[in-house]
């Protein structure tokens, strides 16, 4: 019999980025899969099985902030966690986006990436599916050790 593996969903348009995750999470208890657009991402959630959605913030087909209030509309208890090299030019209000659990700055550590998807499912479980509301599971920013 085989255990449950918690599914992550990754949208981001570096191919690159994506494989330096799947070799992160690679043997930590996650099944990875990646979508380098937000048609890609949306199509690939409606087969289900998605556990957390991380995703860019900006791509160069335009930014990811409107995947989770569509997600939040058919996905509701999917959290998401956006990540950004440049968290400095995040507007303040893209952060209290629901559904959105926190950010990441790149470049990250697979023990930030690791802490940072276990809270996100506990957000999840913790209230139901509904991180709209999570408070103690929001970090605005989570820097990568400065």
């Amino acid at each position: 019999m085989t255990s449950y593996l918690p599914h992550l969903l990754i949208l981001d348009s570096q191919v690159s980025m994506t494989k330096i995750i799947f070799h992160m999470l690679e043997g930590n208890g996650w099944r990875v899969s990646a979508t380098h657009h937000p048609r890609e991402t949306l199509a690939a959630l409606r087969l289900g099985d998605v556990d957390v959605l991380l995703a860019d913030c900006y791509l160069p087909h335009g930014n990811s902030w409107h995947v989770p209030e569509i997600l939040r509309q058919s996905h509701p208890t999917v959290p998401v966690i956006l990540m950004s090299a440049f968290v400095d030019e995040i507007e303040p209000g893209h952060a209290d986006n629901p559904g959105v659990v926190m950010i990441l700055e790149k470049p990250f550590g697979p023990e930030l990436l690791l802490h940072s998807l276990d809270r996100a499912l506990s957000a999840a479980s913790s209230q139901g599916g509904c991180v709209n509301s999570v408070q103690s599971a929001r970090m605005p920013f989570c820097h990568h050790g400065r």
